[in-house]
């Protein structure tokens, strides 16, 4: 007797939900349309996950098979054949192109001799677990909507929202589950086997109205408890679980954009022994002694970039590099809700300055956007990747919770109490500073030392004392800054000079758009004043921490009193001010910096731009001699 006859004569069949309130559901279904965008890389990812949660045992081994059976052993094959044509009739009338497209093609593909089937298949793991009743995985896994269940708070998958993403690569969007697990009172193996197709809302051959939904095994959309009544393609012995997607949507290169997804998102969990796997029946292997050639493969990185996600491909390549490299660097921080966490950190030029979470071995996010850090920018920082692993149940637990139903998002705003809302804020908000703070111990660029120019002197060509001949030019420098040039004749009288440069206020009143609109320039006040130009000594700058729109100035200072400051960008004929908006241990006025000198002690001064600069500076510089009253008429 064939499987089909024994499944007849056992009354197993496909029966849709009936409909009575005639609801309206179309293609459209929520759970599913989330992976459309990535049918192949989202039901690996998905399936993967819920797989390495269910472990057994390490590591958790999981094959992807594309299988070809003769539709006559499709259980049930007749009564989904009714539905697609009641489907598609139902399409026509409304005029619906996306509904008659579809469902034309399942048509068409019910309507071959064999049927397309994509098996994933687990082992080392525990199988969704039954009964088929509420609050068992194997009965969320089926019939779950809008909840989840796994047997721990810090499983990645819950079968939740990502359940559905298999059937996104399905032409018929129809799956099959069989799965065998260890009863938990009796010890002994029990098997469960059901399949699902989700469809539109119909009318039946009897002219029933019918929701999207059909189950196919025993009546009353029960699960098959007996594994003799099902086909041998849906046979299994030892526990775990196996998919089957019906009337696979098959493209020549399934298996590497299955296989690029893979290695993307699970190299942790497979660099540490706990995930492996087969696809198109070992074709493609990917364990521990493989990544790294995995990563390296041109063909798998080009499908990746057909995809749209080489960018993402390249950045785990990298994220790869930080975990096995002997020169990354690594730190097991303590944070108050999330327990230890350890942030590994790989200095390397031509690294992208990237940062990635993972939980329980798969990549999560790369921003923690929602917590007040993108991790976007990191300027005066050297290039670099960085890992970020919580390593307790506690901080995995947490991360879960926030986690967006497609896994690639952290937000408080998932938990429905405001107490736990803002407890996660903050919590998260301390792991985004103790990341950054991290990472920039490792590549900020620290200036632990100053010496004199002069001490440098013997090294250099040039002498630092002389003016530059003509034609030098000092503007391909940004951390210039001159300061020995022939001096200028003053204007209305008016004593000033830049370090010495020249003895007058320059041009007039420049504008410069910032926040609030055109502002005038910076310039020295005119008028009568006791302040003196002066000539300082050693002046350099390098960029800020936060820049182009900052800088870290040193000078020395010939006398002692209140200096005023105006930073002016040169030019080929006249310079451009700078408008400064703070300046450390200063008090800013209109652009001009005010601050108190001491003869012959070294200064250093943190300077703010309204705009952004990378070129090099010129100083003027006036100073009230200690003692002396200022005397200006602005």
């Amino acid at each position: 007797m064939s499987a089909s006859e024994k499944l007849d004569a056992k009354e197993l069949s496909l029966e849709f939900l009936p409909n009575d309130a005639e609801e309206e559901e179309g293609l459209g279904n929520a759970g599913i349309e989330t992976y459309r965008d990535e049918p192949y890389a989202g039901g690996a990812r998905e399936v993967a996950q819920n797989s390495r949660d269910a472990a057994a045992e390490l590591p958790v081994r999981i094959s992807f098979d594309l299988l070809e059976i003769p539709t006559s052993d499709v259980p049930s094959i007749d009564r989904l054949r009714t539905a697609v044509g009641a489907c598609l009739d139902k399409a026509k009338l409304a005029g619906d192109d996306k509904g008659i497209g579809f469902f034309t093609q399942a048509r068409n593909v019910l309507g071959n001799g064999t049927l397309k089937v994509l098996r994933i298949s687990d082992s080392n793991t525990t199988g969704a677990r039954g009964p088929s009743k509420t609050g068992t995985p194997f009965h969320s896994l089926l019939k779950g909507a809008g909840v989840s269940k796994k047997d721990s708070d810090t499983a990645g998958g819950s079968f939740g929202i990502g359940k559905n993403a298999v059937y996104a690569i399905s032409d018929l969007q129809t799956v099959f589950y069989s799965t065998v697990y260890l009863d938990e009172l009796t010890g002994t193996k029990r098997f469960l086997a059901q399949g699902k197709s989700v469809l539109v809302s119909h009318t039946d051959e009897a002219d029933k109205p019918r929701r999207a939904t059909g189950y196919w095994g025993l009546s009353k959309f029960h699960p098959v408890e007996n594994p003799e009544m099902v086909p041998e393609w849906m046979w299994r012995d030892d526990p775990g679980l196996s998919v089957f997607v019906l009337g696979f949507r098959h493209t020549p290169d399934w298996q590497r954009r299955i296989a690029y997804s893979l290695v993307q998102n699970f190299f942790c969990a497979v660099h540490d022994g706990e995930m492996e796997f087969a696809i198109d029946h070992g074709g493609i292997k990917i364990g521990r002694l493989n990544l790294d050639p995995l990563f390296q493969d041109a063909d798998l990185r080009k499908v990746a970039e057909q995809n749209d996600r080489a960018q993402e491909f390249d950045l785990s390549r990298n994220l790869y590099r930080c975990l096995v490299s002997p020169e990354s660097k690594e730190d097991v921080v303590e944070i108050g809700g999330l327990g230890r966490i350890r942030i590994r950190v790989l200095v390397n030029d031509g690294l992208p300055k990237r940062v990635s979470i993972i939980r329980n071995g798969m990549v999560i996010t790369d921003s923690l956007e929602h917590f007040g850090e993108k991790f976007a920018r990191f300027p005066m920082y050297r290039d670099f990747v960085s890992l970020v692993v919580p390593l307790d149940d506690e901080g995995r637990a947490l991360i879960k919770r926030l986690e967006n139903p497609k896994h690639d998002g952290l937000s408080a705003e998932r938990l429905p109490d405001e107490a736990k809302r803002n407890q996660a804020k903050s919590v998260m908000r301390r792991l985004a500073r103790t990341i950054r703070d991290t990472i920039k111990s490792y590549t900020l660029a620290k200036f632990e030392s100053e010496v004199s120019v002069d001490e440098l002197a013997q090294y250099f060509a040039t002498d630092v004392n002389r003016n530059p001949a003509n034609g030098d030019s000092a503007a391909e420098d940004p951390q210039t800054i001159k300061y020995r040039i022939e001096p200028r004749k003053p204007k209305n009288g008016t004593r000033a000079a830049r370090a010495g440069r020249r003895g007058g206020t320059g041009p007039g009143p420049r504008t410069a758009k910032g926040a609030g609109g055109e502002t005038a320039r910076p310039r020295m006040p005119s008028g009568r004043t006791s302040a003196q130009p002066i000539v300082l000594d050693d002046v350099r700058n390098v960029m800020g921490v936060a820049g182009p729109r900052s800088r870290r100035i040193f000078l020395t200072s010939p006398e002692g009193g209140t200096a005023r400051i105006v930073i002016e960008a040169p030019g080929l004929s006249e310079s451009e001010s700078l408008m400064v908006t703070h300046a450390s241990n200063s008090t800013v006025t209109n652009g001009i910096i005010s601050t108190h000198l001491k003869a012959n002690e070294r200064v250093e001064l943190d300077v703010e731009f309204a705009e952004a600069y990378r070129g090099p500076l010129d100083l003027q510089v006036v100073i009230e001699p200690e003692g002396e009253p200022a005397n200006e008429d602005q």
